[in-house]
Order: structure tokens, then C-alpha cells, then sequence
């Protein structure tokens, strides 16, 4: 069912916003003083807001169905058992999906994103903030690009504690990509996993990198947000661990003073983060009825099938092997389909054209970075623990979502956790001194 807006809803709307202005200029203002980054608070806020009520009026008035309707829709259902039985609510957000009761089962039986704990998960998380936002799909879209931008914020606020590249080239870089702000801001996974993952790289680099004193807290918000995003996307965690792991071995390698001391010392951390993010990934993959290994030609036949009957937006990588080779030699059709697609000449509506400039444009910078650095790139990536990270997970993830997408609707989705640090790496290399290996100062 369709939410119906009215003009009490764009009324609401409008004071919700207003209270929320007011608090992120105060927040601004108390900032901005030490942290020169908060001039750009606003208006990344502003972009993440209006990407926001911008998905919510295109799924509504445009596409008319989507995952955004289903979740708000159970997610009502959960907030009428909290204004009947508050207490059964809390037992509901609480209880197991393989655990509940006869009594359970029967209160949400109208819940149809029960299946999977990824869905049940999300419908959960929706349910709480529609409570905030009195049930109101408008006033839900602006909570969920609100908590978007806060996750987006903190990554952007990652990126500039730990490189040297001038903020204001950052900040437009990094907070007001297409896709990222219209795709990561509606009431769907996306958004959820987008600000978790900016949270953990955040306070993953606060305790490896900067050992901040407060390293219990920074563990708790990692462990939950991990959670977050492994409930709702593991393929995320299992291509973001292997790619801090390497991060965090570059800066490891680059402390070592010596040059005696590094040649014996490199190889013996070099081993050990690899072990440590082998056995991860295993774990992860194993306890994850929707990634193990052993699933993999079963599930990206599943994705190429269903991507296939969405229509117009569908792509066809062609036949290959479900094999660890097979996978590799189509490895670089996937890097391509997922930042470089769609072509001009392969858009079929405004969504798509948006997102054919996007690809245009980051094909383009690629170009002239590989033009200005050739070979050199490969060295400056191992000496940077960022640019690692952001080189690794965008080579990772790009690969994985363009192999099984099968669609670029549903791959515009999928790649926007990768996108930030791609534009990062691109950054980067774009200002970087190519003779001193050094970046122009912060502004």
C-alpha cells in the first residue's frame, strides 16, 4: 500500500525540519571554531535531506512499489502493537525470529518481511524510528537521511584526520556524490548499512590509528555497528575487513624504523594480518546462511534471474565459470560495470542519466590519474594505510555487487557503500605531487 501525503504532512514535515535546523546550526556553531570541516555541515545535511524527500516523492509518484513500502508498512504494524502493548513490543525487538512464541507469531502474522533476519532486522530498526516520526512516511525518509548523513559525516571526518588533502576538495568530493545521497538516504538497507559503516571506519580509526583513550567505547560502537551491517549486508564486512586489515598493515610497516628491522619484520605482519582476515571472513561466511561459499552459483544465478525480469535497467556480463578463476577473469567487467556504468548511450531515464554522468565523470578522472601516475599508482597505494583501505574495499566490493547485480537499478543500491572511498582514492591521487609524493595543505 502506497503512503498517501497530504498537507499535514508536508506542514509536519516542515517543523520537524525546522527543529532539526536548529539543532545541527547550534551543533555547527560550537564546532566550527576548532573543526574548520563543520562549514560544509549544513550543506551536507541539506544535500542528504533533500536526497531524502527526493527518493520518497520519485518511489511515490514515479515508481508507485518498492522494498521502501513494504518495510514502512510492516514497520506500522510493530508501532500499533507499541501503542497498544508497549511491553510486548520491547519482547518483540528483543526476541529471536527462530525463537518466538505461538502469542508472538500471531501479532505480527500481517509482517510479510519476515523471512530472512536481514528482513525482520530492518523491519525492526524501521518500526523504532517510526515511532519518532508518528507513523508519517515523509517525516520516517528525513529521520533515515538524517541518520545517512550522520554516518557519512563521521567517514568524511575519517578521511580528513588521516590525510593531508584540502578539506573543501574532500567535502565536495565525499558528501555530495549522486548516488550516494540519493540511494543512501531512503528507508531502505542502504541507508542503515551506509552510516554504520562510517561509524566503524571512524572509530576503527580512532583505536588503530590514533589510540584514542577511549577504546571501550569505540569497541561497543564497532561491535554494534558490525553487527548492523552484517545482519543487514555481510558481503560489506567480508569485503571491508580483508581491505583495514591491509590499511592497518601499511601503517603498521610504515612505523617501523630500520631498515634491517622492517625487511625481517614486514613479511611476519604481512602473514599475521592475512591469517587474521582469512579466519574472519571464514567466520563470517559460515555463520551466514545467505554468503557461504559453498552457495555462491546458486546465488548469483538467484540475483541474475530476478535482476533479469526488472526490465529496461538489466546488463549481461556474459557467460563465465562459478569458479575462483572463473570469478577472477570477470573480475574486471564487474570493477567496470560497477563505477564506469552505465554508458550515455545505455541510459533509459533521468535515474539512469544521472548516474551514466556520475560513471562518465569517474571514468574520465580515472584516465587522467593513470595517465599522470602509470605504474607509480601500485606504490603509492601500499604507502598510504588509506588510500589501501579505500583502493582495496572499492576493488572488493565493486567486483562483487557487478557480478551479481545483473541490473543497474539495483546495483546503484549496492555499490554506494564503496563509492565514498572510491571518490577518496580518486581524490587523492587527483592532488597528489607526483614528484614528492605529497598532498597541498588543509584549508
Amino acid at each position: 500500500m502506497l503512503p498517501e501525503l497530504g498537507l499535514f504532512d508536508f506542514c509536519l514535515a516542515f517543523i520537524y525540519l525546522c527543529l532539526i535546523y536548529f539543532g545541527a546550526f547550534l551543533y555547527k556553531n560550537k564546532k566550527i571554531e576548532a573543526n574548520p570541516e563543520y562549514e560544509y555541515f549544513i550543506l551536507g545535511l541539506t544535500a542528504k535531506i533533500i536526497g531524502g524527500i527526493g527518493f520518497a516523492l520519485l518511489y511515490i509518484y514515479y515508481y508507485g512499489f518498492g522494498d521502501t513500502f513494504i518495510y514502512f508498512n510492516n514497520a506500522e504494524i510493530l508501532t500499533d502493537i507499541f501503542y497498544e502493548d508497549s511491553i510486548s513490543y520491547f519482547k518483540l525487538l528483543l526476541a529471536r525470529r527462530e525463537e518466538m512464541s505461538i502469542e508472538q507469531l500471531i501479532l505480527i502474522s500481517d509482517v510479510t518481511y519476515f523471512k530472512t533476519s536481514a528482513e525482520w532486522f530492518m523491519v525492526k530498526i524501521t518500526s523504532v524510528l517510526n515511532i519518532l516520526a508518528l507513523k508519517n512516511y515523509l517525516l520516517l525518509s528525513i529521520i533515515f537521511s538524517c541518520i545517512s548523513f550522520f554516518g557519512e559525516w563521521v567517514l568524511f571526518k575519517f578521511f580528513i584526520m588521516y590525510s593531508k588533502i584540502q578539506i573543501k576538495h574532500l567535502a565536495y568530493g565525499i558528501l555530495f556524490i549522486p548516488s550516494v545521497t540519493f540511494w543512501g538516504s531512503g528507508i531502505l538497507k542502504d541507508t542503515i548499512t551506509l552510516s554504520a559503516l562510517g561509524l566503524l571506519a571512524y572509530c576503527l580509526g580512532d583505536i588503530f590509528f590514533k589510540n584514542d583513550k577511549s577504546i571501550i567505547i569505540r569497541l561497543i560502537i564497532v561491535g554494534i555497528m558490525g553487527y548492523c551491517i552484517y545482519i543487514l549486508k555481510a558481503y560489506i564486512i567480508l569485503a571491508f575487513i580483508p581491505s583495514f586489515i591491509i590499511g592497518l598493515y601499511v601503517f603498521r610497516k610504515n612505523k617501523i624504523k630500520g631498515v634491517f628491522i622492517r625487511l625481517i619484520l614486514t613479511p611476519v605482519l604481512l602473514i599475521l594480518f592475512i591469517l587474521i582476515g582469512y579466519f574472519s571472513i571464514q567466520t563470517i561466511a559460515n555463520n551466514s546462511d545467505r554468503y557461504k561459499i559453498d552457495d555462491l552459483q546458486t546465488r548469483i544465478e538467484g540475483f541474475q534471474s530476478w535482476h533479469g525480469t526488472l526490465g529496461g535497467s538489466y546488463y549481461d556480463l556474459g557467460s563465465f565459470d562459478y569458479t575462483p578463476m572463473g570469478l577472477l577473469q570477470k573480475a574486471p567487467a564487474g570493477y567496470n560495470v560497477t563505477f564506469f556504468r552505465p554508458y550515455l548511450w545505455e541510459v533509459k531515464n533521468i535515474v539512469m542519466g544521472i548516474s551514466a554522468l556520475e560513471s562518465l565523470i569517474f571514468l574520465l578522472l580515472s584516465l587522467y590519474i593513470l595517465m599522470k601516475i602509470r605504474f607509480e599508482i601500485f606504490k603509492v597505494i601500499f604507502n598510504d594505510p588509506l588510500l589501501a583501505i579505500s583502493f582495496f574495499f572499492s576493488l572488493l566490493l565493486g567486483v562483487s555487487v557487478g557480478l551479481t547485480s545483473f541490473n543497474f537499478g539495483a546495483l546503484s543500491r549496492y555499490k554506494i557503500p564503496c563509492l565514498p572511498f572510491f571518490v577518496f582514492m580518486l581524490i587523492y591521487l587527483l592532488y597528489m605531487d607526483v614528484g614528492t609524493k605529497k598532498h597541498y595543505g588543509k584549508s
